[in-house]
């Protein structure tokens, strides 16, 4: 099936900040919002939460713990942001949950993360099906 002559396909304007979706929560709200660009330039707190986000962006697979200990990432700013993907490098750098209150101290030592990893994975789980 074609299309006719007249019909013009219009992609939707491109807008100038990059695409936050993939954070999901608070900065994706905040980046689908007209006025983004303006918002992200008038507010400090808004530039630094979405400039550690950029900084996590560009880390390679293999530098991801070590941008979140640049990031500096406070565990009131975590709960606020509420990034489901925030959530799980928090996760996967710190090796515990989250609770909103204690902060966040990456493993700063491959070894220490390693171990922590096998006592994860060895770990009974129950079935709650």
């Amino acid at each position: 099936m074609s299309l006719p002559e007249s019909t013009e396909i219009k992609l939707p304007a491109r807008d100038a900040s990059p695409s936050y979706s993939h954070w999901g929560g608070y900065p994706s709200i905040l980046a689908a919002l007209d006025g983004f660009t303006d918002l992200r330039s008038a507010d400090p707190s808004i530039a630094a939460m979405f400039d550690k986000l950029d900084m996590l962006d560009r880390a390679p697979a293999d530098g991801v713990v070590d941008a979140m200990i640049q990031c500096g990432f406070k565990a009131s700013e975590v709960s606020k942001i509420n990034s489901p993907l925030l959530d799980g490098i928090c996760k996967g750098s710190t090796g515990r949950d989250l609770d909103g209150q204690t902060e966040l101290e990456p493993f700063k030592d491959m070894s220490r993360f390693i171990a922590r990893v096998c006592v994860l994975a060895c770990r009974p789980r129950t079935n709650s099906s």
